[in-house]
């Protein structure tokens, strides 16, 4: 399952890419959970709610924007790496983890965003939503050519 090799390897023990200390990859989730995820997840769940959606549904969107978030984050980072290597900074999931790691985070978390609209059925046309994953998906191909 392409889902769960991804989710490997972005956590993975033994991966390629610059060892996370311990903890490390736990903070920077909680830092992006915090930031990030949490606008896009408030940003979806007030859509949601404004929008008059189900209890069902508001979660759904409620993970597609904590999920997206973390990609977005993830890959932001990805565009950061060279300079936050050289300036020392830690707080970069690219540099904790190696580009080719966040990499896949960043995939896997798309992944689960878009796994989060079609486990609820999301009624009617969806395509801005799947227009969001795959402007992320686009960007996340254009950070991983860069920094090869």
């Amino acid at each position: 399952d392409r889902r769960a090799a991804r989710a490997d390897a972005a956590g993975g023990a033994g991966r390629t890419g610059a060892p996370a200390e311990p903890g490390e990859l736990e903070l920077l989730r909680r830092i992006a959970g915090r930031k990030t995820g949490a606008l896009f997840e408030a940003a979806c769940r007030l859509g949601a709610v404004a929008a008059g959606a189900t209890a069902k549904l508001e979660e759904a969107a409620t993970g597609f924007g904590g999920a997206y978030g973390l990609a977005y984050q993830v890959i932001d980072d990805l565009y950061d790496q060279q300079t936050d290597a050289q300036l020392g900074r830690r707080l970069n999931f690219a540099v904790a983890l190696g580009g080719e790691r966040a990499a896949a985070l960043a995939a896997a978390s798309l992944d689960a965003a878009g796994a989060h609209l079609a486990l609820a059925g999301w009624p009617g046309p969806q395509k801005a939503l799947d227009d969001l994953l795959e402007l992320l998906q686009a960007r996340l191909t254009a950070a991983k050519l860069e920094n090869e």
